[in-house]
């Protein structure tokens, strides 16, 4: 396929396997390579591992695998990022328009000191001798 053909993706791919690597070799780094972003992508859409393994057609062995490479692990934990962000969005949305409930629980969770369930407890001492003993007389 001509490189004017090529779309950005594949484009980029081939930019990352390293020169001088087998047509062969080559073509399984652009498969891991497009593993990792399909299952990256997925991740950050769906929060859902399996789904996104699916979607990567990788297995769970494949996965710890890849967690063995540092820069996976930081790939992965923005990919969960990414997810939790969306979802953040989404439950502000929610709760702005009809859910009082859930703008509660953000609001709690975003300034605790300020919308957290307060309990005001009074004590007062009260002393009583129980069985001779005097509780005044202890330290």
């Amino acid at each position: 396929m001509s490189e004017s053909r090529m779309s950005p993706a594949r484009r980029e791919l081939q930019a990352a396997v390293p020169k001088g690597l087998s047509i062969s070799a080559r073509r399984r780094v652009q498969n891991v390579l497009w593993q990792h972003r399909r299952y990256l992508q997925t991740l950050a859409k769906t929060g859902a591992v399996g789904l996104s393994l699916k979607a990567a057609r990788a297995s769970h062995d494949t996965l710890r695998d890849w967690r063995v490479l540092p820069e996976f692990n930081v790939e992965e934990t923005r990919a969960r990022e990414a997810f939790i962000e969306h979802l953040e969005y989404v439950a502000v949305q929610r709760a702005t328009e009809y859910s009082d409930q859930l703008l509660m629980f953000l609001l709690r969770g975003l300034k605790p000191e300020k919308y957290r369930d307060r309990i005001d407890l009074q004590v007062t001492p009260v002393i009583k001798a129980v069985g001779g003993f005097d509780p005044g007389d202890v330290l």
